[in-house]
């Protein structure tokens, strides 16, 4: 998804809630900015209501087994921003729908209780397209964990802010050495035909007395 759409869904209908969007008329894009027809709705991050006529940020999500629009105030999204790396192969960008593979620079905005992850391309445009729609400039210092980013990625991030083209960003990764096999004891080695390797043998069983030894049948007598 590269702009953010600015759709047009009557809020006022009786019985809808201000704060969700479903059905039909529902927005296609994952997220938008629109103006709120009235002050019913308020923003799911600080609670507050959303003047009519003010702009606010419009988030899909899946809950209560069905998807719905959560809103926010443009400011209150731009400042949930959280940047880090991602740990592991498992994640989706919440625009593209592509992968976001393990190292890749990831940006994690919520509305209230709902959180979703952009890869670092995505991310920045969905940024530039709410400030532009929503009139609010991004602040990367409230971000949580703009401080750890490997040098060079924040000045890179800030740079694509200001209109630059976008692209993916990477840990550097140094892999390290894989860790050997664990190699099998002295105890656990067989012997292998041809080898210098030293047989002990127990000491040989001793023979039985002749009192307990069994005698061959054919030695019984009627007697016995």
């Amino acid at each position: 998804m590269g702009e953010v759409k600015v759709v047009d869904i009557d809020e006022d209908e009786e019985g809808q809630d201000a704060n969700a969007d479903t059905g039909a008329d529902a927005p296609e894009a994952r997220l938008f900015v629109k103006e709120a027809k009235s002050a019913r709705s308020t923003c799911r991050t600080c609670g507050e209501f959303i003047p009519g006529g003010g702009k606010r940020v419009g988030m899909r999500v899946y809950a209560g087994g069905r998807t719905v629009t959560v809103w926010c105030h443009p400011r209150c999204w731009l400042d949930s921003c959280e940047i880090g790396y991602a740990d592991s192969n498992r994640g989706k960008c919440f625009a593209a729908r592509e992968k976001i593979c393990k190292g890749d620079l990831r940006l994690r905005f919520s509305v209230g209780c709902h959180q979703a992850y952009w890869s670092a391309k995505e991310a920045v445009r969905e940024v530039r397209d709410v400030h532009s729609q929503g009139g609010e400039r991004p602040d990367m210092t409230k971000w949580a964990g703009i401080e750890a980013l490997e040098p060079g990625h924040r000045e890179q991030l800030e740079a694509w802010l200001s209109g630059g083209p976008p692209a993916s960003l990477r840990r550097n990764v140094a892999e390290g050495p894989k860790p050997a096999k664990r190699a099998k004891t002295a105890a656990r080695a067989k012997p292998v035909a041809g080898d210098d390797v030293e047989i002990t043998r127990g000491p040989a069983p001793t023979a039985l007395p002749v009192s307990v030894q069994r005698r061959p049948v054919a030695e019984l007598s009627d007697s016995d």
